[in-house]
This record gives structure tokens, C-alpha cells and sequence, in this order.
């Protein structure tokens, strides 16, 4: 879908395999699917694109996952009386 509307980030062959997964897991985990289009598609490419599109995309979805799971695990643990 992201393809489509912006051919420059058309990713295919194993990025396309390895991003789908890590989309998959992040839907499952309770990621909007606005929430990943914004991550992926807000970022601005380097000009020229000296690597794939499919590593920068790597790249920004990684960090996302990163500092969200930082802040998850940053946050107190609530102890059941």
C-alpha cells in the first residue's frame, strides 16, 4: 500500500520479507497500522539514497521499536496488594 502511493519507498525481495515480519509484530503487539505508515513514511531519505530505501526504512522502524520498548521498561511495575 505504502509502495503505491510512494514508489520511493518501494521496498521488494528480502526487505520487503523482513519488514513484513517486523510490521506483522508490531500489529500483533497493538501498533495502528496509521501509527507504522507515519513511522515509515515520515522520515526524510538522504539525497542521493547512498543505501537501500529498505535500510533506511529498516533503520527508522528499529529506532521507533527501541524507544518504545526503552520507555516500557523505564515505567514502574505496579505490585498487587
Amino acid at each position: 500500500m505504502i509502495g503505491a502511493s510512494r514508489p520511493e519507498l518501494l521496498l521488494s525481495g528480502k526487505a520487503l520479507t523482513d519488514q513484513g515480519r517486523v510490521v506483522t509484530v508490531m500489529l500483533e503487539a497493538g501498533w495502528s497500522a496509521e501509527q507504522l505508515r507515519h513511522v515509515i513514511t515520515d522520515g526524510p531519505l538522504t539525497h542521493p539514497v547512498r543505501i537501500s530505501v529498505g535500510a533506511i526504512r529498516t533503520a527508522a522502524v528499529d529506532e521507533v521499536r527501541t524507544r518504545v520498548a526503552d520507555i516500557a521498561a523505564a515505567r514502574p511495575t505496579t505490585v498487587a496488594a
